[in-house]
């Protein structure tokens, strides 16, 4: 309900009004005058204003097909709500991956019907390939979807309530320097640039980051170089060795995409085939993927004393936290070693 009120600086009547979009309360006001004019004028724009937001939710509830909602309604609402405050790329992915995947066995039944066990086996049989946490996430995204539905009445009771995200487990190191080295000598041209600039930034693989990384982008004068996070909307600058500086500039004079990894002169969307080629050439474990050596990169940095920090900027983690969750056995490793160099009382 909106509310008159007379300015207390400057004695005009302010209507003043309200909505909720979500958890977010969003509120308007506009000066109407002064005395009993202005008064009345605040009045009636405080009620045509209620009445439109009255009517606003009644014409939202009613292109909801009854009191059957399907989840596909729900999904049309919950990406068009201007308080969804989830980052672009993340909406755009998550809505393909709705579309192309689970949107058409969701849709069939009422959300009334949906159980826990139901969409938790659609979700398994859609991505069978993808590891439990991601499975977990995908869960937990729908969970948001439900909550969304209960804040704008759309059901009472969400049916993965009791769904609880799994933490990604703690990384354990899988490459050593010279099984990376190997790598690098065994590999074909850009498949070595790939493997050296991950060990060197410990950007995250594929298109995301490592393949989108440009020349332009590094900053020669201060040895460094800005990189784009797709994930979390923000640039980071990551420090360069003068080693690895030297290398880039010897190979930007061959360079004719302006990609730094490139294949026949354009850029790449992926060279995760290439270095499995290269695994399987060293008969290393078909486990070792591109991202176990963003996870070298981590572990040599904590355990050379880099503050967690520090590193969880570099890996452009969400949080210091989440980078001592997964990497927390590094860390309690070196607190070991380091306790040996106590002297002895006796």
């Amino acid at each position: 309900m909106g509310t008159v009120f007379p300015h207390p600086t400057t004695g005009q009547y302010v209507a003043r009004w309200y909505w909720k979009e979500g958890k977010k309360r969003i509120q308007k006001q506009k000066s109407c005058g002064f005395g009993e004019e202005g008064k009345k004028a605040a009045e009636k724009l405080v009620a045509e204003m209620d009445a439109k937001i009255e009517h606003k939710k009644k014409s939202l509830l009613d292109s909801l097909t009854g009191d059957i909602v399907y989840f596909d309604e729900l999904s049309q609402h919950y990406f068009a709500a201007d308080a969804l405050k989830e980052p672009k790329r993340w909406k755009t992915d998550w809505k393909k991956l709705l579309n192309d995947h689970l949107l058409e066995d969701l849709g069939q039944l009422p959300m009334t019907q949906l159980t826990e066990g139901y969409v938790t086996a659609l979700v398994m049989r859609a991505f069978p390939e993808a590891s439990p946490v991601t499975q977990s996430a995908y869960l937990n995204y729908i969970k948001r979807m439900f909550n969304f539905g209960i804040e704008r009445g759309y059901l009472k009771e969400n049916p993965l309530r009791f769904v609880k995200k799994k933490n990604s487990p703690q990384k354990h190191l899988l490459l050593d320097l010279e099984m990376i080295r190997k790598l690098r000598e065994t590999a074909s041209k850009h498949s070595a640039q790939a493997i050296e600039i991950l060990a060197n930034t410990g950007v995250r693989p594929g298109p995301s980051e490592l393949l989108s990384l440009r020349y332009d982008t590094v900053l020669w004068d201060k040895s460094a170089i800005r990189v784009w996070s797709a994930k979390n909307q923000r640039w980071r600058t990551i420090p360069l060795k003068a080693s690895f500086l030297k290398k880039l500039r010897a190979w930007k004079k061959e360079n004719k995409s302006g990609y730094i990894v490139e294949y026949r002169g354009k850029q790449i969307m992926s060279c995760a085939g290439a270095f499995r080629r290269t695994c399987d050439k060293l008969k290393i474990d078909k486990s070792v993927e591109q991202y176990d050596i963003r996870h070298w990169f981590c572990t040599q940095l904590l355990s050379n004393g880099v503050p967690v920090k520090t590193v969880s900027v570099l890996m452009d983690h969400s949080s210091a936290k989440m980078t001592l969750d997964r990497y927390a056995h590094v860390i309690i490793g070196d607190t070991e070693k380091a306790i040996e160099h106590l002297p002895d009382l006796d």
